[in-house]
């Protein structure tokens, strides 16, 4: 009897450790994206895209792919954890209908080791290829590199990560890259990614 005893009391217990596993939270909206019915205005944007990501001011940040506008091509929003939204930045067409501070941000949006927002365009800038962009928590916007600024665009527009040492990267079909805060793009041929804690991985510029 010792082994069925023991069976009852494995079972009884756990099935009184499934009675008592926390249920999950409940999942509330904060907020919505919206549009009237012929989207000639929705006031934050729509079609979201990334994020979203928290920063050191509690407040949230992504991206959508539109704006209030037709000829809006993205935005960056802003939300506190209570719903309250903000549309940090719009990318719009200069007076000859050029995007150059980019438009279409939906590649990449990181946090910097600065407390301000980074983020890729697909399209935008001189070559119409996407730019790197800053971004300030008060919504001051500044292109840092331009894609496609190389002989035959190896410098395509790509994801970045931060890395422990402050400076972002990014893989394209062609190499390697590395951008600093200031925008500086620095290619292969061989490139060092600095961990945390301690450590690299090493990345060679593939060429051909």
């Amino acid at each position: 009897m010792k082994p069925f005893l023991t069976c009852v009391v494995s079972f009884a217990v756990a099935i009184s450790a499934f009675a008592e596993a926390p249920s999950a939270p409940p999942i509330s909206q904060i907020f919505a994206f919206y549009c009237n019915s012929d989207y000639s205005s929705c006031p934050d944007g729509f079609q979201p895209q990334l994020g979203p990501i928290q920063l050191s001011d509690g407040n949230f940040y992504g991206t959508t792919a539109y704006g209030d506008t037709g000829s809006v091509l993205g935005t960056v929003w802003q939300a506190t954890p209570s719903g309250d939204v903000n549309t940090l930045y719009t990318f719009t067409a200069n007076g000859s209908g050029q995007y150059v501070n980019g438009a279409l941000p939906d590649v990449a949006l990181v946090a910097g080791a600065n407390g301000n927002l980074y983020g890729v365009t697909e399209e935008g800038g001189p070559q119409n290829s996407g730019v790197f962009y800053s971004l300030t928590t008060t919504g001051s916007q500044q292109v840092l590199y331009n894609f496609c600024s190389l002989s035959g665009c190896p410098d395509q527009a790509a994801r970045i990560v931060l890395a422990g040492d402050g400076n972002f990267y990014g893989i394209t079909p062609s190499l390697v890259f590395r951008l600093t805060p200031e925008g500086v793009l620095e290619p292969g041929p061989q490139i060092q990614v600095p961990l945390a804690p301690g450590g690299h991985i090493s990345y060679t510029h593939i060429t051909g």
